[in-house]
């Protein structure tokens, strides 16, 4: 006790000292009360909705501070801004900061401190690499205006169309449509809007959507609603609409066809979710345990459709969890090195590799699924959100939603092509013809949201 009452006086003195010489003695303790009830919330986008890159200006917002607290945000002992801001009578700030030019890409420890009352905590503030735009020649591309809102797609064989989610707004006022659209001509065939539920002011929003042909279903994600409904795949007419908390903050959805079973990834509980496709009934969910510190948070999943074989991606870590689709349990754990937050995931099975986007560090990552060796680590855009393997080019699509790019890998981990003008890029599919479809959601600055195809030309 006398070591640590020695140590204390010594350290006051010390400061009142440097204090002192430095003219910044002022009246009153130099520890008055700090903030006890902090529980301010921080955000810094880049203008325009871009990327936070070098150079890039970002916009400060944050609330929930003091009416008149200061703030100030730091580097090591340097001041990112001229002078500190000052909350409203509201507790809110707002300000700009640009981007050192010859900042490093990477995440950086921000020092964030406030005055009367006092507070600090550090922040993450990650920024990106700039990827360099690529045309090339052979890559088709054709952009057009569909519907806003758009979220997912997918693609029938049979009624060689195309099935995207739309919704727009916050419930209760909510607005979801689910379309019909011609592959070639991106217009739209037909539309229904989806269903209020018992309850609810607004729509159930259709987010996540997977076919199931065999049966003519269509099956749609409620994401806010935590649910799922099934429509006719020829009709667009409602089937079943599942009750609220059936899935809960559902996600994706794949059918296993062959086996009669929708999978639906659980993003807030650490599980598959799995329904009967033949009675649309639920069977019992498929848990994924955590394998390390982090809980896993599932996010896309790719089917095997030879073997049933599920493979989840972890939103929380960096993993890929292998389930045994057929005897409903996880048989294997993949960890994807170089990774953070891998949200977006396609599997190649017959050519064994697995392919993931990680959002964290805006990359592309392809493991050999036998080993789980890396086989490619490619740095493809700031916000990497999900992929597409195309077979029959045997080429990886990577969209970015903050860089507003799609990328194109070739087998050898080359990029091969990254097209712009795709901000906000939210998912994409291909259609087995050679294809891809992109969809991008809220991101043109416009009413209408985008639909893009894909396709290369034939080489001369």
């Amino acid at each position: 006790m006398m070591q640590r009452c020695s140590t204390t006086a010594a350290l006051a003195a010390i400061l009142l000292t440097a204090a002192t010489a430095a003219g910044a003695a002022a009246p009153g303790p130099v520890f008055d009360a700090p903030d006890t009830d902090y529980n301010a919330q921080i955000w810094a986008n880049a203008v325009g909705g871009g990327a936070r890159v070098p150079g890039a200006t970002l916009e400060i917002g944050g609330e929930g501070f003091k009416p008149g607290q200061r703030i100030q945000f730091s580097r090591g002992l340097t001041p990112l801004l001229p002078s500190p801001i000052t909350a409203d009578a509201q507790g809110r700030i707002s300000g700009t900061w640009t981007i050192p030019a010859d900042a490093v890409p990477g995440v950086h420890p921000i020092v964030l401190t406030t005055e009367s009352p006092y507070y600090a905590e550090v922040l993450p503030l990650k920024l990106s690499q700039v990827v360099p735009l690529l045309d090339n020649p052979r890559l088709r591309r054709t952009d057009a205006a569909v519907a806003p809102g758009l979220y997912q797609l997918a693609y029938s064989t049979q009624q060689n169309a195309l099935y995207a989610t739309s919704a727009t707004g916050y419930p209760p006022n909510e607005r979801s449509r689910l379309l019909e659209i011609d592959p070639q001509t991106l217009k739209i065939r037909r539309e229904v809007t989806v269903a209020t539920m018992p309850g609810d002011a607004g729509a159930a929003g259709a987010y996540g959507i997977g076919l199931d042909e065999t049966r003519g279903n269509l099956w749609v994600t409620n994401t806010r609603q935590d649910a799922l409904a099934v429509y006719d795949l020829k009709t667009l007419s409602l089937k079943k609409q599942f009750e609220k908390g059936s899935a809960r903050h559902s996600r994706d959805v794949v059918i296993d066809a062959q086996r009669g079973r929708a999978y639906v990834s659980l993003v807030r509980d650490a599980a598959v979710a799995v329904f009967d496709a033949r009675t649309l009934e639920p069977l019992p969910s498929i848990a994924l345990p955590p394998a390390g510190k982090e809980v896993f948070s599932p996010a896309s999943l790719s089917l095997d459709a030879d073997s049933g074989t599920l493979y989840v991606s972890s939103l929380t870590g960096a993993e890929i969890a292998v389930i045994d689709g057929p005897a409903g349990k996880v048989v294997r754990r993949i960890p994807v090195p170089g990774a953070d937050s891998t949200i977006g995931l396609d599997v190649d099975a017959k050519g064994g590799k697995a392919y993931v986007a990680a959002q964290g560090s805006d990359n592309l990552v392809v493991l050999d699924l036998k080993s789980g060796n890396v086989l490619h680590d490619v740095t493809v855009g700031s916000g990497a959100l999900n992929v597409v393997y195309e077979p029959s080019q045997k080429l990886a699509y990577v969209v970015s939603r903050a860089a507003g790019t799609i990328t194109v890998v070739d087998g050898d981990g080359k990029i091969v092509a990254n097209l712009g003008d795709a901000l906000k890029a939210n998912h994409l599919i291909a259609d087995g013809k050679g294809h891809v479809f992109v969809v991008d959601k809220s991101g043109q600055g416009k009413d209408t949201d985008d639909i893009t195809r894909l396709e290369w030309a034939a080489a001369r």
